[in-house]
């Protein structure tokens, strides 16, 4: 490995040491059970009731200091990509690089670009941040924009969801939340069955919300099809059908991964920045 990648490397390792506390916290906060589960039946017919399940909020993310861990973790992410772009731009000077670096310096304004939108003119573009890199690294960047992702669309493309972190972290606290990122549904018992009329979307919560809406009915044939069911009797089955988790999501509103898993987030990113770290080895020897 060049001693260039390592110093990239090394804001990655100190990224994924932040995100390794956060996962320790938040893994800690689900063992509280902070998330409490209230049904609500409604009988229909003797053998048939109606469950609505509402999930509730006990013990809420401390948020603000969490929030503060995450600034820290994507910053050191993104900065790992703006040291790449400046051991591109200077691999090869003739003149040695001046320290510090004056003001008006092209030097100063070396950054890894992040576009969602393609332009015109990408070289143009970026000629002041890409300022010294080859032309084969620059056409490897601009390959890896978030307009040219095919697995997702630009504004959810990794690259991008960092940026929009980043900026936020910079301007303001970046919002955490409880959240029910996912849930799911066991298998039918053998004489009751639960079907699922409403199911939550992932996102945060605030307090209180409804998590699903179910019927439980008896299942058999003959005279089982029609056994009577009591509402402890589906309460008790709900209770066992259904399945949630209990995680700490982004609040951010319309912004760039809003309602994802912090933790599964930021790791994704970790490796993705890695990764993209790695493509470039053979650009810095």
């Amino acid at each position: 490995m060049s001693a260039a990648l390592d110093r990239c490397l090394a804001k990655v390792a100190r990224a994924k040491v932040h995100i390794h506390t956060l996962d320790e916290r938040i893994q800690d906060w689900r063992e509280r059970d902070p998330y409490a589960l209230i049904l609500k039946p409604k009988r229909d017919y003797d053998w048939q009731v109606h469950v609505t399940a509402y999930v509730r909020v006990v013990e809420r993310p401390p948020a603000r200091i969490w929030g503060n861990v995450v600034g820290d973790a994507v910053q050191d992410l993104r900065a790992a990509l703006d040291h790449l772009a400046w051991e591109l731009a200077t691999k090869g000077r003739r003149r040695s690089v001046p320290n510090p670096i004056p003001l008006g310096d092209p030097l100063r304004k070396i950054q890894f670009p992040i576009l969602l939108k393609q332009p015109s003119d990408f070289v143009a573009t970026t000629r002041a941040k890409l300022d010294g890199v080859t032309q084969r690294a620059g056409t490897r960047i601009e390959k890896l924009q978030p307009y040219n992702g095919r697995e997702a669309p630009p504004d959810e493309h990794f690259l991008w969801v960092l940026s929009e972190l980043c900026n936020a972290d910079k301007h303001r606290a970046t919002n955490l939340a409880a959240g029910v990122p996912r849930f799911w549904t066991r298998q039918h018992g053998e004489r009751l069955r639960a079907s699922t009329l409403y199911r939550r979307p992932p996102g945060p919560l605030k307090r209180q919300a409804i998590l699903s809406k179910l019927i439980v009915k008896s299942y058999g044939y003959g005279a089982n099809r029609m056994r009577p069911v009591s509402d402890k009797a589906a309460e008790d089955y709900v209770k066992m059908y259904l399945r949630f988790a209990a995680d700490v999501v982004f609040d951010q509103g319309a912004a760039a991964a809003n309602g994802r898993e912090v933790g599964h987030t930021l790791r994704t990113l970790e490796r993705q920045v890695r990764e993209t770290l790695y493509g470039f080895e053979p650009y810095l020897k």
